[in-house]
């Protein structure tokens, strides 16, 4: 079953934007504006801004609508041979919290537990970092959610 993505150029995607120092002036007048796919919001967005391609990407995967709501039920019975006990710890500690976009669940993971944080991008860090990605993406499929109410944005 294919689940459709959506993008958002939400307060919190101009906010983080504006921490990496990629310019947002632009993007302000798409804030708020709903797109049903990545093809959708390059034809809305990407063709009236100026950003590099690079920067274009990155507003991209920000703003990848990706909700989840954490569930400490759900760390018991689904996570708990699959995580180390300092991960699942920094889950249990984000119990009731929910999400838009999977960075904002990715950055208080790793700000809880360096065992969540990626390392530089060297070869000696890839696979550590490709096991990250896995265990990102197994969490934030055990927490997924359709529609959220009530979400940080």
């Amino acid at each position: 079953v294919q689940i459709p993505i959506n993008y958002k150029i939400s307060h919190a995607v101009v906010e983080k934007l504006e921490s990496e120092g990629i310019p947002t002036a632009s993007l302000i007048q798409f804030e708020d504006d709903l797109f049903s796919s990545a093809s959708a919001f390059n034809s809305g967005v990407g063709e009236k801004i100026h950003l590099s391609p690079e920067q274009l990407d990155r507003v991209l995967h920000l703003s990848k609508l990706q909700s989840a709501h954490i569930d400490s039920t759900k760390i018991d019975s689904q996570l708990r041979d699959a995580l180390s006990t300092a991960q699942l710890l920094a889950l249990h500690q984000l119990n009731g919290r929910k999400y838009v976009h999977s960075w904002q669940l990715e950055g208080e993971l790793a700000d809880l537990e360096p065992e969540w944080r990626l390392k530089e991008g060297t070869i000696i860090n890839k696979a550590h970092n490709r096991e990250v990605r896995s265990e990102l993406a197994l969490i934030e499929r055990v927490f997924a959610v359709t529609k959220i109410a009530g979400a940080t944005e």
